[in-house]
């Protein structure tokens, strides 16, 4: 029968699989480049409205503002730990640091999408969430 996820038996050493993985890589393309499109319009939206120091301005004095950048921030330090497990270049961790923390989730999905299509079209997710040996 046919489902999102099926136990893997003695092949696939436990793994939990998802059953047409194909169609997973297509969606996981379509949500990262969706993320992406919605950010860049989002930056140009806000960029010609005022300066990012204009709007800094009143928004230093905002519990609120520094609670949402400790968020995102610490969200991006998340997801940057996964990409150093991922990435075995020094060089490449320090790239992606800097890009992460000057684009936020515009480095982000740039990065999974990348991830995405070196799955193949097969979809491996082992490939995605794993370092390569």
């Amino acid at each position: 029968r046919a489902g999102w996820f099926r136990r893997g038996g003695a092949k696939s050493a436990g793994w939990i699989e998802y059953e047409g993985n194909r169609s997973m890589r297509s969606l996981l393309m379509l949500l990262f480049a969706g993320i992406f499109v919605l950010m860049m319009a989002l930056v140009v939206w806000a960029v010609n409205d005022r300066s990012l120091w204009e709007a800094g301005r009143g928004l230093a004095a905002d519990p609120w503002f520094w609670l949402t950048l400790g968020d995102a921030y610490m969200g991006f330090v998340i997801i940057y730990v996964w990409i150093c497990y991922k990435e075995r270049r020094l060089l490449q961790r320090g790239l992606w640091l800097v890009l992460i923390m000057t684009l936020g989730n515009l480095a982000i999905s740039i990065y999974l999408l990348r991830e995405v299509w070196k799955m193949g079209p097969q979809g491996d997710m082992r490939r995605l969430l794993l370092r390569a040996e």
